[in-house]
């Protein structure tokens, strides 16, 4: 810890220790007493006995973590107009790396080094958010796992932390103490199966820029839709390869007449996408079924339809929430985002105000590989400035 208070209880980071000769501190939530450490290596910090509990603690501090925190807070001080270092909220019992408070709102950064489960995190995360304080999740870059171009392994925890921004693209913080000024960014996460995300990395200088500014960003054009196709259909004929029709979505296509892959239309890639635990062509392979199902058997295509069969879908399991304790947006909202690409594209035609109709030949109709990349950008950006106009 990097803030204790002395024997006339006034707060004080450790760095401004003057003459710590004959001195005493305690730890300001514990009340106990805490050693003062301070050598070449490590920033100089206070330290509770190896036997106390005390609540503010849930886990050692590195050295990494405390040379990190301390770090964020002088960037906090330069922008906020109130930057506290380890804050603890009674009534949740958490203490927080930094508060800040800035143009209204009020944000707990939280740096984490160490790995903590998921279920932890979203239990913190959804106490800051009672006590209507953003938790802001910023992990030290050891977290970043590569396993490909733009492709990214994430841990149940990192997918927990996923924030979406004002603009609509998913996005988690990293940062490395050894280059104090710059966060990583890794923007427009998408994830192509349960683990594995395609996402962009950035580097974020942030002297100068205050964190509402880094988070409130405009939407980022995304880089990798051949790297996704590619990936998307390797996986798509291993599932025909070693599943087949033991698939259940699989067999249900087959039954169309598909057979050996999907149509290019399913398993694209679609930032809200990130709200599922499963892979993009097995929620859009659903959705399609639910689609060609609402028009044989009520003779259109209406959004109370189909939502009811997500619905059902939801509760037998075989679509799977990801949860994201950061944000509260509706678990229909990719369906949504499927079918405005899918009437850009022309597989689903406006039969009235509220109501569709699909087009002949969908979904056996072939479209090639290049119209439907070129198709997938201009609807991203159409996407995009919808959401600035509004």
């Amino acid at each position: 810890m990097l803030v204790a208070a002395n024997q006339e209880g006034e707060l004080i980071h450790s760095t401004r220790v003057a003459d710590r000769k004959g001195d005493e501190f305690s730890c300001p939530i514990c009340r106990k007493r805490v050693l003062y450490k301070a050598g070449r290596k490590r920033i100089p910090h206070f330290a509770h006995q190896r036997e106390e509990n005390c609540p503010g603690m849930e886990e050692a501090e590195s050295f990494i973590h405390l040379e990190g925190k301390n770090l964020l807070h002088e960037w906090a001080s330069q922008w906020a107009e109130r930057a506290v270092l380890e804050r603890y909220y009674d009534s949740i019992c958490q203490r927080a790396d930094i508060e800040a408070n800035a143009e209204g709102r009020v944000f707990a950064i939280e740096y984490q080094c160490s790995p903590l489960s998921a279920k932890r995190l979203t239990e913190r995360t959804l106490g800051y958010r009672k006590i209507e304080v953003e938790p802001i999740w910023i992990f030290h870059s050891n977290f970043l796992k590569k396993k490909g171009n733009l492709l990214w392994s994430l841990t149940s925890s990192l997918q927990s932390a996923i924030r979406i921004s004002p603009s609509g693209f998913p996005y988690l913080l990293f940062f490395d103490c050894h280059t104090p000024n710059t966060l990583i960014m890794l923007t427009n996460l998408i994830p192509i199966t349960k683990e594995l995300f395609f996402g962009q990395a950035e580097s974020v200088t942030f002297t100068g820029k205050s964190l509402p500014q880094i988070l409130d960003q405009q939407a980022r054009t995304i880089l990798f839709i051949p790297e996704w196709m590619r990936k998307r259909e390797s996986l798509i004929r291993n599932e025909w390869r070693y599943q087949g029709i033991t698939n259940p979505l699989l067999r249900s296509f087959y039954s169309l007449g598909i057979q050996s892959n999907l149509p290019r239309m399913i398993g694209i890639p679609l930032r809200s996408s990130v709200l599922f635990g499963i892979p993009s062509h097995h929620w859009q392979g659903y959705v399609i079924l639910d689609l060609l199902d609402c028009q044989v058997k009520e003779g259109e295509i209406r959004a109370d339809g189909i939502r009811k069969r997500f619905m059902d879908r939801l509760r037998k399991r075989e679509i799977l929430i990801r949860d994201l304790p950061s944000d509260s947006i509706s678990l229909f909202t990719p369906v949504e985002e499927f079918m405005r690409f899918l009437e850009k594209a022309e597989y689903l035609i406006k039969n009235g105000e509220n109501s569709y109709i699909i087009k002949e030949g969908f979904p056996i109709k072939t479209i090639r590989q290049e119209e439907l990349n070129h198709l997938l950008v201009d609807f991203f950006k159409e996407e995009n400035d919808a959401l600035w106009r509004n």
